[in-house]
Parts: C-alpha cells; structure tokens; sequence
C-alpha cells in the first residue's frame, strides 16, 4: 500500500512540474530558495531533465517488450508449457 501513495505522490508531482514552463513561476526561481533565487530559469535545466528521463522511459519500454516477448515465446504468459 505504501507503495501505490508513493507511486501516486511522485506522479502527481512530475505532473505539477509540467506546468513550470507556461506558469510565470516557471520562468523565474522562486526567491525563497537559497543561492538561485530570483535568477531566471536556464532552458537547459528544463531540456537536459526530459532527454533523460524521455531516454530512461524509452530504455524501460525495450527491456520491457523484451521480456514480456520472451515470456510469450515460452508460453508463460499463455499458461501453456
């Protein structure tokens, strides 16, 4: 259970951070947090966090379709043997 409000939490914050770019508090850091703020927001701090996680979701998407092809070939997924 612990698991699911985890999961859940982290998606809804990912998904509040889709918003950054289109919301004026996405254009500058806010002035509460230390040292950067009140400086403007760098597009490389927005670019470089989605190519990776775009190429952490496209990895995870073939190891994923490896296995589950795997699994098929062998008939585990099927209930044959």
């Amino acid at each position: 259970m612990l698991y699911v409000l985890t999961l859940t939490a982290v998606i809804e914050a990912l998904a509040l951070l889709t918003l950054g770019p289109v919301q004026p508090w996405g254009e500058v850091v806010p002035r509460w947090i230390p040292l950067i703020g009140g400086r403007p927001v760098r597009p490389l701090a927005a670019v470089i966090p989605a190519l990776l996680g775009a190429a952490a979701l496209f990895l995870l998407s073939i190891v994923v379709g490896v296995v589950q092809t795997r699994s098929l070939a062998s008939g585990s997924l099927t209930g044959v043997s």
